[in-house]
């Protein structure tokens, strides 16, 4: 019994400290949230049935409690050793967890710039990040993610979600730069009963579109600007039915599609249509699945030369990880393929603010002929050293 009893303590221990580890660390896309989060009450469960085993063998008689702490096997006191450093981790985590600003983390957006006319080797574009959830002075604000970077005239606007704290949920806000490195915050500009995030705008037609990320409705909507870039309205449903993530569209050889993935991105998922209004198509080759790890939506949608590029997310092995470049080889309404370019990805998290990781790479042409790119990223302290990688 007093072996059963420690052992599942230290089991209990382990199953949960590694549980609440994976949530702190945002190791969500191996395990789910909801997975991790019952797996760290099994965990808990285990660990107090072992004290109760403890409690009821041994029962109130501290002279016998005395007698088996003497005689105690070696095996026991290294279960011991390792609930009581286990038990010091996990209340090391929760304390850790209890001083981040956001469950979501420190999420904030960087502006980087080519190295040449290629669409890659980006470099931070001056000091990073240049725009955090300080820079939101409208909501209360706890993180800034999903930029979507769009360029009109002699000016760059850049979309991206922000997480109000008040409404517990994602709004979408705008800052607006003429050189790509000095921000001016223009506000909120949608907001809805649900979380908001991956704001793709695009034009046609002489108006402004977006389709942002709504998938608590289970509904991909369509929004149209009635004073761009300030005011949008709802304008219809393209898709429902699944909880579409990361939304991107495109107009090509005279159709228009659509590449989203719904729940966590284990699927790619492609609509086609003769204008972007609809009616959507679901493409005979879905879902698709190639490429496992990085089908999901990472950012824009990109001609380069004769090359139709598509930036993805590699969420392996885990979530906000990196961001991949794929060409498209093949796109009609019959058939579909896309080769990933290069073995290595085409940004990560390196620079001091964004060590934990990105997801998100959106670029525009930029007036010297190189590229101007948009990238989220998070750290647990923006700092001039690089934050601790546990692998």
């Amino acid at each position: 019994m007093k072996h059963l009893s420690f052992f599942s303590v230290a089991t209990g221990l382990v199953v949960a400290g590694l549980a609440l580890f994976m949530l702190q660390t945002g190791h969500t896309a191996v395990v789910a949230e909801s997975g991790l989060k019952k797996f760290m009450t099994v965990g808990l469960a285990v660990c107090l049935f072992g004290v109760l085993v403890r409690v009821v063998a041994g029962g109130l008689d501290r002279r016998a409690a005395k007698r088996w702490i003497v005689s105690a096997h070696p095996v026991t006191w290294l279960l011991v050793s390792i609930s009581v450093g286990m038990g010091l981790g996990l209340g090391a985590m929760v304390l850790h967890r209890a001083q981040r600003p956001s469950e979501h983390g420190d999420w904030s957006i960087g502006i980087y710039v080519s190295e040449g006319k290629e669409p890659a080797g980006f470099k931070p574009m001056g000091p990073q990040p240049v725009i955090t959830s300080a820079h939101v002075t409208d909501i209360p604000c706890s993180f800034v993610a999903d930029p979507v970077l769009v360029r009109e005239g002699d000016r760059y606007l850049l979309f991206y979600e922000a997480w109000n704290t008040r409404s517990g949920h994602g709004d979408i806000c705008l800052s607006m730069s003429r050189d790509g490195l000095f921000w001016e915050y223009q506000g909120r500009v949608l907001d809805e009963s649900v979380s908001l995030s991956y704001p793709t705008v695009f034009f046609h037609e002489d108006h402004w579109y977006m389709i942002p990320e709504t998938r608590a409705m289970k509904q991909l909507r369509l929004y149209r600007a009635t004073n761009f870039p300030h005011e949008w309205t709802f304008d219809r449903i393209l898709l429902k039915g699944e909880r579409y993530r990361d939304t991107n569209i495109l107009a090509h050889e005279g159709r228009w599609y659509l590449f989203t993935v719904p729940d966590w991105g284990e699927r790619l998922l492609v609509f086609h249509s003769p204008t972007p209004f609809g009616p959507w198509e679901s493409h005979p080759m879905n879902p698709l699945t190639e490429h496992q790890g990085h089908l999901r939506g990472g950012g824009s949608l990109i001609r380069y030369g004769a090359d139709l590029l598509r930036f993805s997310q590699d969420v392996q092995p885990y979530y906000g990880n990196r961001v991949r470049a794929a060409r498209i080889d093949q796109l009609t309404p019959t058939a579909f393929n896309q080769s990933p370019v290069g073995a290595e990805p085409v940004l990560f998290g390196h620079d001091s603010w964004n060590t934990m990781g990105m997801h998100t790479l959106w670029c525009v042409g930029h007036d010297d002929g190189r590229w101007l790119a948009a990238v989220d990223g998070h750290g647990r302290v923006v700092n001039t050293k690089p934050s601790l990688k546990f692998w």
